[in-house]
């Protein structure tokens, strides 16, 4: 099951794993018919970033088949699994719910600034062929570590600086700290993956590392001072006067005001994504950020101007 590898950058992807039947060529082009479907509601996100998997498995005694499917979008996994008499009524079924789930996902979308940013682009379709099943994602649980790992970069950032806010200078976090608080998230976000309703696992998983800090009272030893905040770009070397003032904002922020600080300028998130990581208020959100770009403004024009 090979796709032409000169699609990747203009197809979604996705691939077949079958248990109990033979992925026959017929098989899969009845699939691809039916996955289609999907195409119109995807077009706002980046192709890279989308990927479908399709389990489908024949009952060993008695005339049953399941197809579950497992869509990958940047913050979101949707899921959907039916079963049903033929093999092709399986998935035509498990196709509508998962259409049904993204129709609902993008209505939610819709009211988000991000969404609603056009962009010109060709129309995005799914490849004709499934890619190659080595290569790719052979389970849910397979698909949800492949989601964790494409943001555990920032994650780990985000989580040192929260860590370290709590910690005295001579004591930051290690790697290996860092990693189980990582590594909790990740094992709480697979817990939660039988949910009824699609909900943000890019936010959850800020959520859970957050809540795994607070269990640890920061990860810090007692009778530690905790240290100053600090700007999102460290270093030995000479601050510029922008960055020298980022530091003097942070340090007038209360510490809810510097998370959100760090959550919005830094991550990237939205108002309800930060109430939803938080569990605060968006109205508790918005002040903050009101008061940090208050901050900022007052810092800035505060900067002499040079001749």
């Amino acid at each position: 099951m090979t796709a032409n590898s000169g699609q990747k950058a203009n197809h979604f992807g996705w691939n077949i794993v079958t248990r109990g039947l033979h992925g026959h060529p017929f098989l899969r082009q009845k699939i691809h018919s039916k996955i289609r479907t999907l195409e119109r509601h995807l077009q706002r996100f980046p192709a890279d970033a989308v990927h479908l998997l399709i389990e489908l498995e024949r009952h060993p005694r008695k005339e049953e088949h399941r197809a579950v499917l497992t869509l990958r979008l940047p913050s979101h996994i949707l899921h959907a699994d039916k079963s049903a008499k033929s093999v092709i009524a399986a998935l035509s079924s498990a196709v509508k719910a998962l259409l049904e789930e993204l129709r609902d996902l993008k209505e939610r979308l819709r009211e988000e600034p991000q969404w609603k940013r056009k962009t010109r682009r060709n129309k995005l379709s799914f490849s004709s062929v499934p890619r190659e099943s080595g290569a790719e994602p052979q389970s849910a649980t397979e698909m949800r570590e492949a989601f964790v790992e494409s943001h555990r970069s920032r994650l780990t950032r985000f989580a040192r600086r929260v860590a370290n806010r709590a910690r005295s200078q001579g004591d930051q976090i290690t790697d290996r700290e860092l990693a189980e608080l990582v590594g909790e998230a990740e094992d709480k976000l697979a817990a939660l993956s039988k949910r009824q309703k699609p909900t943000n696992d890019r936010a959850q998983l800020y959520r859970l590392v957050r809540e795994a800090i607070a269990q640890r009272g920061g990860g810090s030893r007692k009778g530690h001072t905790p240290s100053a905040p600090s700007s999102p770009t460290e270093g030995t070397s000479p601050k510029s006067g922008l960055l020298s003032t980022m530091d003097q904002v942070l340090a007038t922020l209360s510490p809810f005001e510097q998370e959100v600080f760090d959550l919005h300028y830094v991550e990237g998130f939205e108002t309800y994504e930060i109430a939803m990581i938080t569990r605060k208020p968006g109205s508790q959100v918005k002040d903050a950020l009101q008061v940090i770009e208050n901050q900022i403004r007052r810092s800035l024009r505060s900067e002499p101007v040079e001749k």
